[in-house]
């Protein structure tokens, strides 16, 4: 397809027909219009686990210029890290958290990518020199998610670099 429309709407026909391979998503992921990226990285979740070079050109995506883009990428990174990839997803995730913490739709994408890998969320955002006012907001959720799930250290790594993400835990355990 020669318009950006077409191009999407190709994919996702070739997609529902089964016909769609990943070298024509990775492609995708590098088209100029972002609808077009948006579309791949929708189509690319189905396709991460068995592919390195999907993940990589998908997390890449966390510093584009769309913030719809970024959406997706977010939520890419969670199959990414599902996928066993967690410290590149933690970063992608930490870089669109920072980015786009002022849009609570971002944050929910984010946050729910990040399930399974709070701690290297917050390793990557204390590391990323990321800067945003509303880090504290991204901070707080973690914290409530890291309490909601309990104490299970297995799940979610904590150390002494954690204190004030530990701290909110305990805050929330009293309640």
């Amino acid at each position: 397809a020669s318009t950006a429309p077409g191009r999407a709407n190709a994919l996702s026909l070739l997609d529902i027909t089964g016909k769609l391979d990943a070298s024509a998503v990775q492609d995708a992921l590098t088209h100029k219009h972002p609808g077009v990226r948006e579309v791949a990285l929708r189509l690319s979740e189905s396709r991460l686990a068995n592919s390195p070079q999907l993940q990589e050109r998908s997390l890449s995506l966390a510093a584009d210029k769309n913030p719809r883009v970024r959406f997706h990428a977010a939520l890419a990174a969670g199959f990414v890290a599902q996928a066993g990839n967690k410290q590149n997803a933690a970063k992608a995730i930490a870089l669109i958290a920072s980015k786009d913490a002022d849009d609570r739709w971002a944050r929910a994408a984010a946050l729910s990518s990040a399930y399974g890998i709070e701690g290297e969320l917050i390793d990557a955002l204390g590391r990323g020199n990321l800067k945003n006012e509303a880090l504290p907001v991204i901070y707080g959720e973690l914290g409530r998610m890291i309490g909601q799930r309990g104490t299970d250290r297995k799940s979610t790594r904590l150390n002494s670099s954690h204190t004030v993400i530990s701290y909110a835990v305990f805050c929330l355990k009293k309640k």
